[in-house]
């Protein structure tokens, strides 16, 4: 049995495999397309993982991993100044890659997403 711990930071999640005695140990990420990453979690026996973050340039998400961390999805909650900027000069973001996704559900109204302890 293998162990993989989760680590959110400000360059996105990475994923450290370790084998069944905890000696060796495979780095893999960043992912999440270098955002801010406040909480990541992960489903026990799914192979799914969760991460939660943000910032004033990407606006909040949720982004979401079925294969452990193979591919990820972003379920884009707020709009951030990167919106403002693709929509201000499209032909720059297209040739960098920007892509634009549709209204966020919360437009402007919370930058980023993390956990709390109660």
């Amino acid at each position: 049995m293998y162990l993989t711990v989760l680590v959110g930071t400000t360059k996105g999640v990475f994923l450290l495999d370790g084998d069944s005695e905890r000696r060796e140990w495979r780095l893999r990420g960043p992912f999440c397309g270098l955002w801010p990453i406040n909480h990541v979690i992960g489903e026990a026996g799914t192979g799914r993982l969760w991460a939660a973050g943000g910032g004033p340039w990407q606006g909040a998400g949720v982004w979401r991993s079925e294969d452990h961390g193979g591919s990820w999805t972003l379920a884009k909650l707020t709009r951030g100044q990167a919106d403002d900027w693709a929509e201000a000069d499209p032909e720059l973001a297209s040739r960098v890659g920007y892509i634009t996704t549709p209204e966020a559900p919360f437009n402007t109204e919370f930058e980023a997403i993390g956990s709390v302890s109660v």
